[in-house]
């Protein structure tokens, strides 16, 4: 063998060898990836990307500031049960007061009621989405991120969302 062939041939060895190192990096972030979760009770648990691949997923196709495609992800209010936040017959009274945060890497922070989350209220969806077009999130959108897809401003959609917080307003003092 020439020199100059077992130079191309080591060269093409380096770069196979780079590419499957960074192959490996990459599915290496996807499995470390998770969100915290914190209940109503001061419950914390964080929850990897296994968990939230295991817990049934709904799509939806949706667009917000000119990129649209189909997204699958759990309801919020499902993820909520995993730290015993309110729901069904049991968000009445005084846990009609909570509220959801959700919380991004950048710092972006949204809430919402906690009864827009249930569907013995609405019908309307909010997911924690971690695909879109049937393949894992960009770095720039996740690896989760909470779409709104009917409403009309995409201002409580989150990118990269760390932490999801149900908190409930301490009682009202009397007038």
């Amino acid at each position: 063998m020439t020199q100059s062939l077992e130079r191309t041939m080591l060269r093409k060895s380096h770069l196979l060898a780079a590419i499957l190192c960074l192959a490996a990096s990459d599915l290496s972030a996807q499995s470390m990836a998770s969100v915290e979760l914190r209940g109503p009770k001061g419950q914390r648990r964080v929850v990897a990307a296994t968990e939230i691949a295991a817990i049934p997923h709904r799509e939806v196709t949706a667009s917000a500031h000119h990129v649209s495609g189909l997204f699958a992800g759990v309801m919020l209010g499902d993820l909520l049960r995993l730290v015993e936040a309110p729901n069904g017959d049991s968000l009445r009274g005084p846990a009609l007061a909570s509220y959801v945060l959700v919380e991004a890497v950048d710092g972006y922070r949204v809430i919402f009621a906690l009864a827009e989350l249930n569907a013995s209220f609405t019908d309307r969806l909010i997911l924690l989405v971690d695909r879109k077009d049937g393949a894992p999130l960009s770095d720039r959108d996740g690896p989760f991120q909470l779409i709104v897809p009917d409403e009309k401003r995409p201002a409580r959609w989150v990118r990269q969302v760390k932490r999801i917080s149900v908190v409930q307003l301490p009682a009202a003092a009397n007038p």
